[in-house]
């Protein structure tokens, strides 16, 4: 068994080194010889797609367009979609044996064109590979791609992604009942179809001190066969491909997920009003229940929560401008070694004053730590107090770099301003006095819950209530403060407000405790201008970094307590310096992550207007 490991671990160490240096010559090599993305034997066996009515091409032949130009011009020029798409995804995409193009991420792009130009029909797809797609789009060769697609490092050079629709990555499929977790799979057969899970398959092996005997098949359906003959005792492939397989036999369970990777629509750079367009457009397929309705027709099976925009608002296509000016905040930022960061006050514990006029918060820190990273000096960050109705304006003239105090990625938010990759997940919370035996929604049943006057927070609650057959009475109060008066005197049995405010107020207040149950969501992200990719690619890539190096988890863990959320990690290497200069002059080849700034705990404070007889913790 030590030389069986020993040689796989050598074969992978072997398909690594092909894929990360040949490979995208052999691509590149191919492409030039036959002066398109398709063989010619994949050609004659799609021709027949050309007469279906949504035909595709194997090549975009539209002039490349000018930076200037936007991507609603070139659609309402031609009154049609231009969508880069693989056809070797199913159930996302693929060619079936008729010789048409079908899929889940197919019936998404009709519905975009019916929604936007009036017909399903009006859209041209072009084949791409997850290779080709990142410089198809920065070509402008496309209007947006799809089929599978995963955000990752790499392609964040080259091109902006969408909301994370749907997770893929490298999983293990077995009979229903056989095995209860990935180490019972020691010294047993596991089939494989494509060398790449292999890879993961591998790490898993070494992480769980086990190991396997891989055995072969030429395909998923020779590879299904052989487990539900039990000729194999488990499938490592495509999460996608392998839940497609569970969701049509209930004999099969998907084991274990190896790696979750997130797939998102791929969007051109520096183009904020088509990325407002593609997602404000999904997140009403999502809340309209478009969405479900065709995830659960290609998988047989309800999709994970896809949390989209909040906040619902109208956009057209022919309202969307033809010009585009290209923002470039990063010259500035590496020009004079600094980051001016906008924040919002009173956004405790996000962003806030302290009692000596510091700003502090979990998003100070993270700035402040983004600011290490790239010139090994976190002072460099410099803060001034804005208005929030002034941020997009001072993004948008370049008086600030970027906003943060609880800046929420809303629909209507993003028509003015553009984000970073989500940093806080709020939304509408509930709070209770520390004695109370409430532990989430079903537990205030037949009680009282006050919310703030104006705010939509009580009907969150009277929305789920309805559906989960409860009765919760709301009652309204001009302000939290009042509230928490109301809670402590016996009047109601919890409050409703924004989570984090909440859990802010329970860090002083030693007899309130915030439930963990949120109600909604509230993406909150850094505030970038708008039309500035590579601004934002530089941030998501440190802040990637953050989420994988133990940073992240670090501060969520120091400014509220509990270890964070799973985060979207994007799979593969960057090929952008996160490093600008060192304070001598000299670029940076590394920067070791280390916490030395930021392990003492900073001193909360209560902000300037504080609630009523609040007790600071030791």
């Amino acid at each position: 068994m030590r030389l069986k490991a020993e040689t796989h671990r050598t074969t992978r160490r072997s398909v690594k080194t092909l894929s990360t240096t040949l490979l995208p010559f052999l691509i590149a090599f191919t492409l030039a010889l036959n002066g398109c993305s398709l063989l010619p034997s994949q050609l004659e066996k799609i021709a027949g797609i050309a007469g279906t009515p949504n035909a595709f091409s194997s090549v975009a032949t539209a002039t490349v367009a000018p930076p200037s130009q936007s991507t609603a011009a070139l659609v309402k020029e031609r009154s049609k979609l231009r969508v880069g798409i693989r056809f070797d995804a199913p159930p996302l995409a693929s060619v079936n044996a008729d010789g048409k193009l079908e899929g889940m991420d197919v019936d998404i792009t009709r519905e975009f064109a019916r929604r936007w130009l009036g017909s399903p029909d009006n859209v041209e797809f072009v084949q791409t590979t997850s290779a080709s797609a990142p410089r198809m789009i920065e070509r402008r060769e496309v209007d947006f791609a799809l089929g599978g697609l995963v955000e990752t490092k790499a392609a964040s050079a080259h091109a902006d992604f969408g909301l994370t629709y749907m997770y893929d990555g490298e999983a293990v499929l077995v009979r229903t009942g056989s095995y209860a977790d990935f180490p019972s799979l020691a010294r047993r057969n596991v089939t494989y179809i494509d060398l790449p899970s292999t890879n993961a398959l591998s790490d898993a092996q070494i992480s769980n001190n086990i190991t396997v005997t891989l055995q072969s098949a030429p395909s998923y359906a020779a590879a299904i066969r052989q487990l539900r003959d039990a000729q194999t005792d488990a499938v490592v492939g495509r999460w996608r491909r392998l839940r497609t397989e569970a969701g049509r036999d209930p004999a099969l369970t998907v084991l274990t997920l190896f790696q979750r990777e997130p797939v998102a629509i791929m969007l051109p750079r520096n183009d904020s009003d088509w990325s407002a367009l593609v997602n404000i457009t999904l997140s009403a397929l999502v809340a309209d229940g478009t969405f479900a309705s065709i995830y659960k027709k290609w998988f047989n099976q309800l999709p994970e929560p896809v949390y989209p925009l909040p906040n619902a608002i109208d956009i057209q296509l022919a309202t969307l401008p033809d010009k585009i000016t290209p923002h470039d905040a990063l010259s500035r930022v590496r020009g004079s070694t600094s980051v001016r960061i906008g924040f919002i006050a009173q956004a405790d514990p996000l962003a806030t004053l302290d009692a000596n006029g510091e700003v502090v918060g979990f998003e100070v820190d993270l700035c402040r730590e983004l600011a290490r990273r790239w010139f090994q000096n976190p002072s460099v960050a410099e803060f001034t107090a804005v208005p929030a109705g002034d941020v997009a304006g001072l993004l948008r003239s370049n008086a600030i770099d970027m906003a943060i105090g609880g800046m929420a990625r809303t629909q209507a938010n993003s028509r003015v301003m553009d984000f970073s990759s989500i940093t806080y997940q709020s939304g509408v919370g509930i709070a209770v006095l520390e004695t109370s035996t409430t532990n989430d929604v079903s537990t205030l049943n037949g009680k009282v819950v006050g919310s703030i006057q104006g705010k939509a927070d009580a009907d969150v609650l009277t929305a789920i209530a309805r559906a989960r057959n409860l009765k919760i009475t709301t009652r309204p109060y001009a302000e939290l403060e009042t509230m928490i008066d109301a809670l402590r005197n016996g009047e109601i049995d919890g409050v409703l407000a924004d989570q984090a405010a909440l859990i802010a107020l329970a860090r002083t207040a030693k007899d309130i405790r915030v439930l963990s149950e949120r109600l909604n969501n509230l993406p909150i992200g850094i505030a970038l201008a708008r039309d500035d990719s590579t601004f934002k690619a530089f941030v998501n890539l440190t802040l990637q970094e953050f989420f994988t190096d133990g940073t992240y988890a670090f501060l969520y863990k120091k400014w509220f307590g509990t270890a964070p959320p799973d985060m979207d990690i994007w799979p593969g290497e960057a090929t952008v310096q996160t490093v600008l200069i060192a304070p001598t002059g000299t670029p940076l080849a590394t920067v070791t992550p280390v916490f030395s700034v930021l392990d003492t705990p900073v001193p909360i404070q209560i902000p300037p207007t504080p609630l009523p007889t609040p007790t600071p913790k030791k």
